[in-house]
């Protein structure tokens, strides 16, 4: 380098200069600013604005290989006719100004934009944005939009190398670009317009996908494919992402509170959406993989309610949630935080998400979800009320059903209901025993506090009525007892302590 000027660059700028075009930097810059690569320029011609823009493109290195710097006709002496300087200008001049207008235009201030998420790399730069316009992969993405066609348009940007990313990273952060003002520069604001038409008729996908799946909905929120679809591109907090889509999806604020079921159908969705807008690197069966990771639980307890019995879970609450946030929740995290990266241009191309969540592969790279295959190995099976049910060829297990209801660790309920150290705060003082005692007191029609026509052995027919056939002010007052384990709030046949 000479001066901070390439001296390949500089020798041919010398010997274009040689050809003494006429007034060939003036030309140049009045070309320049008609192409909105310069601002600082005026059409009145003279030395020192010629200068600044013979100074300016010297920094702006191009290809110049196959531009003629000597002449063009083979001739060892120039012919500066008009004639032979519009010949130049069109077959090389030409190529120069193209090559010229990205590095140029990058340097273009933009209105309209923010700059802090052009720093963050969440909108495209103005140079991005030139270079994807200018592109062929481009043009073929428009021209599958205009097929409306938005899974081929995905298609051609994934295969289009570092164009592609630029464009998937246009699509995706699409939520970043909506509310920003119209942009001065016509490249973004075709790219902008483009890009909301592509996510639009994801969106529509998207909804149909979501009716499809929920059949029995009665009804859809305006908006709500598009308000899942925004949840899931914050790749800056992707764990928060996909939980605000499944709140949505599934129409409750606490996830906790879902059941597995419902959980399993809502995630499979999120994975299926994200399959819709970002294409083959999710993997043909990722959704089914992370079902397969649930299920593992799921098959020997739906309800997920032994979760806190494995000493590492004992903090958490018994649901599939608690499951979702230890065990597959990193694992995703992970993945899109790569994929993110790649398309910013700071991490190799990351293997599919279907092949992260692949139960070998996590098997061996993840020794939290190692530990969780372990003790699923160990847990017993357990009935969908929660007791817990004998391995083939023994006695069913003592389970407490007071226990049970308490979601006590299940190594702690092998005892009997009259035994359970927690009866008392239950039952307000009472035994099993003497609920039971007390049944036949309350078993005639129409008994005012614990008289009625019924036998004390409890054979009279019971008659439910709130405030009636109950004695003193047990906190029981008004329920019904189990006749199985004498607790209240459920019938014998849906008690808890009752043989899987």
């Amino acid at each position: 380098m000479a001066g901070g000027v390439d001296p390949g660059y500089l020798q041919f700028v010398t010997a274009v200069e040689a050809l003494h075009l006429t007034d060939f930097w003036h030309t140049v810059g009045v070309r320049l600013k008609l192409m909105k690569c310069i601002s600082a320029f005026n059409n009145t011609q003279g030395r020192a604005q010629d200068m600044y823009i013979k100074q300016l493109l010297l920094t702006k290195y191009i290809d110049t290989d196959d531009i003629a710097s000597v002449n063009i006709a083979g001739q060892e002496l120039w012919n500066s006719s008009d004639a032979r300087q519009d010949e130049w200008w069109s077959l090389h001049g030409e190529k120069m100004f193209q090559r010229w207008l990205p590095l140029l235009r990058a340097d273009v201030v933009e209105t309209g934009v923010s700059s802090s998420k052009i720093a963050a790399q969440q909108m495209l730069n103005t140079g991005e944005c030139v270079k994807v316009h200018r592109s062929a992969s481009w043009q073929r993405v428009k021209a599958r939009l205009d097929a409306n066609d938005p899974s081929g348009a995905m298609r051609e940007a994934n295969g289009a190398g570092d164009i592609g990313t630029l464009i998937m990273r246009a699509k995706l952060r699409a939520p970043d670009a909506k509310g920003a003002a119209t942009s001065d520069q016509e490249e973004r604001s075709e790219i902008d317009k483009r890009v909301f038409e592509w996510v639009q008729m994801e969106d529509a996908i998207i909804e149909r996908k979501l009716r499809a799946t929920y059949v029995n909905r009665r009804t859809f929120a305006v908006g709500m494919a598009t308000s899942v679809r925004e949840a899931l591109v914050s790749f800056e907090d992707v764990s928060a992402g996909i939980r605000a889509a499944m709140v949505i999806i599934t129409e409750s604020k606490k996830l906790d509170q879902v059941s597995s079921v419902v959980f399993s159908r809502a995630l499979r969705t999120v994975i299926e959406i994200y399959r819709e807008i970002i294409g083959c690197l999710i993997g043909n069966d990722a959704a089914a993989k992370i079902d397969g990771i649930i299920d593992q639980w799921a098959s020997k307890d739906q309800t997920f309610s032994m979760w806190n019995s494995v000493p590492a879970y004992n903090a958490d609450t018994p649901c599939v949630f608690s499951m979702y946030r230890r065990i597959v929740e990193v694992p995703l995290q992970n993945w899109f935080q790569r994929y993110w990266d790649w398309l910013r241009g700071v991490s190799e191309l990351p293997e599919t998400l279907a092949h992260d969540l692949d139960h070998s592969f996590l098997r061996a790279s993840d020794d939290t979800y190692a530990a969780y295959v372990s003790n699923v190995a160990q847990l017993p099976s357990v009935s969908a009320t929660g007791a817990v049910l004998p391995a083939a060829g023994q006695l069913p297990p003592l389970s407490c059903p007071i226990c049970t209801q308490l979601n006590v660790p299940f190594q702690l309920r092998a005892h009997i209901a009259e035994q359970c150290p927690n009866l008392q705060s239950i039952n307000g003082g009472k035994s099993g025993r003497q609920n039971r005692g007390a049944r036949g007191a309350r078993g005639g029609r129409g008994g005012q506090g614990g008289g009625g026509k019924g036998k004390s052995g409890g054979k009279g027919v019971q008659k439910k009525k709130k405030g009636k056939g109950r004695g003193g002010n047990s906190a029981n007052d008004g329920q019904r007892l189990c006749y199985t384990c004498g607790l209240p709030g459920h019938e014998a046949r849906n008690c808890p302590g009752a043989p899987g």
